[in-house]
């Protein structure tokens, strides 16, 4: 209603979405021109026809009802349109704020998860909440995963629009999708790889399973190559040993868990690295690492928990049994340690390791190796060196005690300089050393 002196009005809307294929193909297709383009890019016209207005349906005014109204709809979507949202001069800008999230994958084959965000600077007051929500998700033109909203809702009690949402995800671990992700790793790192194109399918929307929106059905897949050489050399990787110093670690402990196997666990609080409240629940992480191409150990991260601001869990370091593969690693290591020492002939302290096979899910058995083909090789000797005192060893003086006894030596070693910067409990025991000369 529209009364005298008044400034704004309040206007109920219902919307009807007719389901045509022929309108799914038409909304698909300005949708694809959208997304690979950009905003700006469609030239196909949007018209209004039909007005009526009135008490109700049946009792208006059809004057204006033959009348139609076209503009061409880069008109209203383009750089300097108010639903260019962060665009240049003339849009509104926005800016995107994480309240809270979850992710939880305790559950075999699916995922559930969780987000909250507010929005600051839309242009209009939104309030609305979507009961069902369904699509499947595709990556190079192969689903990757279906996914369920059971409820999406928003609400702007103020100058913010607050939203909220639950997902579940059930992907779809192919190997087609396994080389897709492993493509995208490579663009992600900098390398030239195939083009990739992401897009969502079977989209309806509304009540329920039996009463929903089916309009937007068919929009299918936008290339993403673009964004991911964007993100290629950020440093993204570089920043671990970052990551790493921020963490305020609270514990660690190192243990004995088999003949060719050692249990850690740790204990962090992560507050600074993350925006608000986000939990994480993930039972099983695994990868292999292979130096010098033979297989070194299999990690199994543990019950990976993150909640209130810390995160907590366990891995099982489970060493290959190969005793003259692993005397040379140790060999090698020494020689980084201290490069001095003496060395067998025909001596190759190289190493390089090679992370690949990750995995993640409920359980070693029903994990998911979506990430499976990615691969991440590194010189360990540039690694061990850039963490020595200029590449001459590891610049601690020992103060050593030994003690002369009837079975053999007992030494006392202990470094003045922490080689850990962080809590460690040492729960290995006694070492037994054999030495022999060469």
């Amino acid at each position: 209603m529209i009364q005298n002196g008044a400034s704004g009005s309040n206007i109920n809307m219902i919307a009807s979405f007719p389901s045509s294929p022929v309108i799914q193909t038409k909304v698909a297709k300005f949708a694809n021109v959208l997304l690979s383009d950009g905003v700006g890019s469609n030239n196909e016209k949007l018209a209004v026809s039909g007005i009526k207005f009135g008490s109700s349906l049946t009792h208006c005014v059809t004057m204006f009802s033959r009348i139609r109204l076209q503009a061409p709809s880069n008109m209203f979507l383009n750089a300097n349109s108010m639903w260019a949202f962060g665009g240049s001069s003339g849009a509104v800008s926005t800016n995107f704020n994480l309240l809270s999230a979850n992710l939880d994958l305790s559950q075999a084959d699916v995922i559930n998860a969780g987000a909250a965000i507010s929005i600051v600077g839309l242009p209009v007051n939104a309030q609305f909440n979507i009961a069902y929500a369904t699509f499947s998700s595709k990556l190079d033109n192969n689903k990757i995963a279906d996914i369920a909203i059971p409820g999406f809702n928003a609400q702007s009690p103020g100058k913010e629009t607050n939203v909220s949402t639950t997902v579940q995800i059930v992907p779809q671990d192919t190997m087609p999708i396994r080389r897709s992700v492993l493509n995208i790793s490579k663009q992600f790192l900098g390398s030239r790889g195939d083009a990739s194109f992401f897009g969502a399918t079977g989209l309806v929307f509304g009540l329920s399973n039996a009463d929903c929106i089916d309009t937007f059905q068919q929009v299918a897949s936008f290339p993403i190559d673009g964004f991911l050489y964007s993100l290629a050399g950020k440093g993204f990787l570089s920043s671990f040993s970052s990551i790493i110093k921020q963490a305020g670690i609270k514990n660690t402990s190192l243990s004995v868990a088999s003949s060719s196997s050692l249990f850690a666990s740790f204990q962090a609080n992560i507050g600074a690295l993350l925006p608000r409240q986000v939990s994480l629940n993930l039972p099983f992480v695994g990868f292999t690492v292979v130096v010098n191409n033979e297989q070194f150990l299999f990690l199994n991260v543990q019950d990976l928990n993150i909640a209130n601001n810390e995160v907590t869990g366990g891995a099982t370091f489970n060493f290959q049994q190969n005793s003259a593969f692993i005397n040379q690693v140790v060999n090698a290591v020494s020689y980084l340690v201290v490069p001095n020492i003496q060395v067998p002939p025909n001596f190759n302290s190289s190493l390089v390791g090679t992370v690949t096979g990750l995995a993640f899910g409920a359980s070693m058995s029903s994990a998911y190796g979506l990430a499976s083909q990615i691969s991440m090789t590194a010189d360990i000797q540039a690694l061990m060196k850039g963490l020595s005192s200029g590449g001459n060893g590891f610049g601690f003086a020992p103060n050593i005690n030994a003690t002369l006894l009837n079975s053999g030596i007992a030494t006392e070693i202990q470094i003045a300089n922490a080689l850990i910067p962080f809590p460690f409990t040492n729960n290995l025991g006694p070492i037994r050393l054999a030495f022999r000369t060469m």
